[in-house]
């Protein structure tokens, strides 16, 4: 049925957006939960939280005392640990 809906067509990519850089931090994991934890950062007093999901290596079990590497990132009001 017609709509007279107007629609795109040969679409192609001409150039990706770039995702920007984020300084990179390192922290100690101080409290793990079922899906998210908080890491100690090493070079601020500061606790982060991070969900799991923000994990590269997916098929490891965060632990307590584990160390991480990750990005900042500013959510509302908060920091959290992205990219980790």
């Amino acid at each position: 049925r017609a709509t007279r809906q107007k629609k795109a067509t040969n679409i192609r990519l001409v150039k990706a957006a770039e995702k920007p850089v984020l300084p990179r931090e390192q922290g100690v994991a101080c409290a793990i939960k079922e899906s998210f934890g908080f890491v100690q950062c090493a070079d601020r007093e500061e606790r982060l939280f991070f969900h799991f999901s923000e994990m590269q290596d997916r098929d490891h079990q965060p632990r307590v005392d584990d160390e991480y590497e990750f990005c900042v990132t500013q959510q509302g009001q908060k920091r959290t640990c992205s990219d980790v």
